[in-house]
This record gives structure tokens, sequence and C-alpha cells, in this order.
């Protein structure tokens, strides 16, 4: 007895014409989602980590924009490094102080290690 062919059941079956179909609306490029993507807000920045002293945990800041005082909320930012936390000694030139304004380095203890060019913001 013959056995019937597999090949014309498979040939009918890629003979039959294609039905056309809606075309498929475009993804987005990733650079195009990247973009939409939401940045987070983290606060208006202040100034940036100059130097970190490890053995009494402080950090200096260069003020570039606003003014720090005592009990302000800051956060610092970097790559290794995400700290938040309000300011409870702040002194410039080894004297205790209230307020720092743009363009003083200012020393302030920190409660985490900070790096030399970590953002600074105030929340």
């Amino acid at each position: 007895m013959p056995k019937p062919s597999r090949s014309k059941s498979r040939a009918s079956k890629t003979s039959t014409a294609k039905k056309s179909s809606p075309p498929r609306p475009k993804k987005p490029s990733l650079a195009k989602a990247a973009k939409k993507k939401k940045v987070e807000i983290i606060g208006t920045k202040v100034g940036e980590i100059t130097h970190y002293f490890t053995r009494i945990q402080v950090g200096v800041i260069k003020i570039s924009s606003r003014a720090l005082a005592l009990s302000d909320k800051i956060r610092i930012k970097g790559h290794t490094t995400d700290l938040t936390q309000r300011i409870a000694s702040m002194q410039i030139d080894n004297a205790p102080v209230t307020k720092a304004v743009k363009g003083q380095e200012a020393g302030i203890k920190v409660n985490k290690r900070v790096r030399g060019g970590d953002k600074v913001y105030k929340v």
C-alpha cells in the first residue's frame, strides 16, 4: 500500500494566499522612550562636596547657589551616595555658624560617608 506524500499537504498549506491584516503601530525607539522617562526631582541644587574627613565624619560643601542654614534638610547624591539628613552642625574656618552663603565652604557633620563631587540639594 502506498503512503500518501506529506509534501503535497505542506505545499497546499503554504500555497494559500495570505490574509491582509491591519498595519501594526510602530513601537517607539529606545532613545524616545528614555526621553519620556520620568526624572526624579531631588530638590534645588545648593553646592557640591569638595572633601570628606573620615575620622570626624565631616563633609566640606562648596556652596554655589543658595544659602544653607542649621536645621535645613539636605540630600547628598552621587554615584554611590544617597543620603538625606538635617544639618545639625556647621562650621566655617573652625568656627560654628548658623548660616553659610554662596561662595563659602562649610563643613557639616554627616551620618554616612560622602565623596568629593557628590551634589548637595536642599529638600
